[in-house]
């Protein structure tokens, strides 16, 4: 055999010649052996170069959903700057909702405030002699209540840009009066409810 001689060149004569007996004698083994080891290299350049064709798959998938990302944020742009609305528009929309929070929320609970003001005045029974009353169930919490919710919107309608236009001028100037008014009923019942405070009647 021609690892024979090779063999001899690097062993002496006698570790030369128990190699080549062992290979001799486990020549299917050796076989095998060498088979695995190849197939182990297979496997590992196999799986190397499905590692590599997994991540350039991922890089595509990468690259289109940004395409796709970038798509739908220009269409979302799209749609915001064909949502945006005129000045004129924005001050009438605020001018609007003021006028629909104050007719909605607080105008029909400030007359219901102000009717039981004057129920409890009039009744017998409207005295009371307990002392432990949450102050929230007392006339100058809801009297204070709603004085400062109205002033808020004021607020607001003081904010409101009238940008040179007659329509929104009256509009605000509308609303601020209507609003005013309330504020002066309020006003007008002020002492009537630090009398009840003091005879201990609560709303």
């Amino acid at each position: 055999m021609s690892y024979c001689s090779q063999l001899h060149k690097v062993l002496n004569y006698e570790d030369a010649e128990k190699v080549v007996t062992f290979l001799e004698d486990n020549q299917q083994r050796v076989l095998i052996g060498v088979s695995a080891v190849a197939a182990m290299l297979l496997v590992r350049m196999v799986s190397g170069g499905g590692k590599k064709v997994k991540e350039n798959s991922q890089s595509r998938r990468k690259k289109k959903h940004h395409k796709h990302r970038k798509h739908k944020n220009k269409q979302q742009q799209s749609v915001t700057e064909a949502l945006k609305l005129d000045p004129v528009d924005i001050s009438k929309l605020e001018i609007s909702t003021i006028m629909r929070e104050f007719d909605n929320k607080y105008e029909p609970k400030i007359r219901a405030f102000l009717e039981k003001i004057e129920e409890r005045e009039t009744s017998k029974t409207s005295k009371r002699t307990d002392t432990s009353v949450s102050y929230k169930e007392a006339f100058q919490y809801k009297y204070l209540y709603f004085n400062e919710s109205l002033l808020k919107l004021l607020m607001r309608l003081d904010g409101v840009e009238t940008l040179g236009k007659e329509e929104l001028r009256i509009g605000r100037k509308t609303c601020i009066k209507k609003i005013q008014e309330e504020c002066n009923k309020l006003d007008r019942y002020k002492v009537r409810i630090e009398n009840l405070a003091k005879q201990g009647v609560t709303a």
